[in-house]
């Protein structure tokens, strides 16, 4: 028999006490529901001892019951739609599931049709068929709890909130990019303002952009750093016209008069 998760139950279930900020309850189980044999699994009893389960109960706990997995065609979640309800759960549905399992009993496992036999059908086909067949232990899983969360919807909320912080991070990002295209308009504006007083001439020197970075400091706000960069500028171009001026000039004269050939004078 199938179990069918209505929306009543998951309405009704019971808020955790230790959990203050977000949804944790505990769904309400029929005593039908609780008794149901979801899935089995069986259990190897071979040589492999320390993976086996010794004391019941064999816990297992999902989120999510998805197609292909144990136990979903026993499970099915009923949204009150009007539509009928559909196997298993999506981590959407922000459901916790908890099985215990238990064993039911010694078994066997037919290699050749996959078919798996109780201990009395596998006494007969190993003496019919001289053959020997491997057992297993069966583990039945019931539903134990249901715990309903809100954790798809916080997730939800998570993501809009870093949708909106990066929001606000671009937005904040292209006024600083629109202030500085303000600042750099201003600057060069001023910069045009002195050429043309200057009769059109584009020679600027270090005391000139040291001036206008002076007013748009004050009129549009400049950086720090461009002032210091001016500033530093402008120190180079001192240092260098005190070099210029220390140097003495030096006049070299060449003696270019004709040398005249023959025979050099005798010794009188």
């Amino acid at each position: 028999m199938p179990i069918v998760i209505e929306p009543t139950a998951v309405a009704s279930a019971v808020q955790d006490s230790h959990h203050k900020l977000d949804r944790y309850a505990i769904m309400g189980l029929t005593p039908e529901q609780s008794v149901t044999v979801v899935y089995s699994k069986l259990e190897s009893q071979g040589d492999l001892a320390d993976l086996r389960h010794t004391t019941p109960p064999w816990v297992e706990q999902y989120t999510s019951i998805s197609e292909g997995q144990l136990g979903y065609r026993n499970i099915f979640i009923h949204h009150g739609d009007g539509e009928p309800p559909e196997s298993g759960a999506g981590d959407h549905e922000g459901f916790i599931f908890t099985f215990h399992g238990a064993p039911s009993g010694t078994v066997a496992l037919d290699p050749n049709t996959k078919q798996i036999l109780t201990q009395a059908q596998a006494d007969i086909q190993e003496e019919t068929f001289n053959q020997r067949l491997p057992r297993y232990t069966q583990w039945d899983f019931r539903l134990h709890e249901v715990i309903v969360t809100d954790g798809p919807a916080r997730r939800a909320r998570l993501m809009e909130s870093n949708e909106e912080q990066r929001a606000r991070a671009e937005e904040k990002y292209l006024n600083g990019q629109d202030k500085m295209l303000q600042k750099q308009m201003a600057f060069f504006e001023i910069l045009l303002q002195k050429i043309s007083a200057n009769g059109g001439q584009t020679v600027v020197t270090a005391d000139a952009l040291k001036d206008i970075a002076t007013e748009t400091a004050v009129g549009a706000n400049l950086q720090p750093e461009q002032v210091a960069a001016l500033d530093e500028l402008q120190r180079a171009n001192d240092e260098y016209e005190k070099e210029n001026a220390g140097m003495v000039a030096v006049d070299t004269k060449f003696d270019v008069t004709p040398v005249k050939r023959g025979r050099p004078p005798l010794n009188r």
